[in-house]
């Protein structure tokens, strides 16, 4: 309604040219109104989806968009249609219409500053996700080609046997027994649970853990299939396994600190705990660590918008030096 009305004063303006310009009077005032009304009528249908979207915004939008024509159209009606403030010559009348605007127009400004700065943040939070997923996604492509080494170690290690047998008698058997074991070895991934993706990325970070003397204890129980992609869960368990091993690794003593992890499904719901020895203090922010630290705070962030994505819950806290994270989506 306010954008008809607009379109009004347009057709009034058109009309009040033709007549400044052809000194016409208030016939062809109208006769141009009528004119116009046809083109007019065509633009606003044009433009009619296009302001039809903005019921799409929030409120606050909806309002700042149409606070300029609703104020006119009071101004309009106040000043000209019930009372002839407007012809007076009033100074404050005479300004009031430019004033709103200019204020409108600064407030709009503020708005699209804090949206764009949104944007931003938006933006740069999507580009770490999208770099956790495509490393999450590397890391376990990578640790699927070595369990497929493994199963062909194994599916040959007939062969092997058979070589032995051939040089049983010789001082190299042992040695080539000791390379093949250490091959196999090297390659095999724990089974936790039946889900595949899940075995590999704790199989991969027990054995980071191990390299550090850190204890990992693992209760999974994870079917092949769950309610979130393959890819979140890499990331979901590999940025939480990552910070637990890091905060172990920076305790103060030569104790090695101790990670508890535990994970099921049940009745469609995925469940996530990770508890792990803490003896550095850790800043909250609205019940979420933070880290002033360059390149920390990255994989708690990945955490909270795969969680907030499935309409999940999460929480992290501190109890006895431990640290503790739970999520539930």
């Amino acid at each position: 309604m306010l954008t008809a009305y607009l379109c009004c004063q347009l057709r009034r303006w058109l009309a009040l040219i033709a007549v400044a310009i052809f000194s016409g009077g208030d016939t062809m005032q109208y006769a141009v109104e009528i004119i116009v009304t046809v083109p007019l009528l065509i633009l606003l249908l044009k433009a009619a989806p296009a302001i039809r979207s903005v019921s799409q915004y929030s409120r606050a939008v909806q309002c700042q968009f149409g606070i300029v024509p609703a104020v006119y159209y009071a101004f309009d009606y106040a000043t000209r249609v019930y009372t002839d403030l407007l012809f007076s010559g009033s100074a404050v009348v005479v300004e009031f219409m430019p004033f709103v605007c200019s204020a409108a127009y600064l407030l709009f400004l503020i708005h699209i500053s804090k949206e764009q700065h949104a944007r931003l943040r938006l933006e740069e939070l999507k580009s770490n996700l999208d770099l956790q997923v495509h490393q999450a996604v590397h890391e376990i492509e990578a640790l699927r080609i070595s369990q497929q080494k493994t199963r062909a170690y194994r599916h040959d290690l007939r062969h092997h046997l058979q070589y032995i047998a051939a040089c049983i008698e010789n001082e190299q058997a042992l040695q080539y027994i000791h390379s093949i074991s250490e091959e196999i070895e090297a390659s095999r991934v724990t089974v936790y649970c039946e889900n595949e993706a899940a075995n590999l990325i704790l199989s991969s970070f027990a054995d980071r853990a191990k390299a550090q003397s850190i204890p990992l204890a693992v209760h999974a129980v994870l079917p092949n299939q769950l309610p979130l992609a393959e890819s979140d869960l890499c990331v979901l368990l590999s940025n939480a396994l990552e910070n637990a091993i890091h905060a172990c690794s920076e305790r103060a003593d030569s104790i090695p600190g101790h990670i508890e992890v535990q994970t099921y499904e049940k009745a469609g719901k995925f469940f996530l705990q990770v508890v792990n020895d803490c003896t550095q203090p850790v800043q909250f922010s609205h019940g979420v660590p933070v880290s002033d630290r360059a390149g920390h705070g990255i994989g708690v962030h990945s955490i909270c918008s795969i969680v907030e994505r499935y309409g999940g819950v999460y929480s992290f806290s501190v109890r006895n030096q431990q640290f503790i994270l739970r999520i539930s989506l």
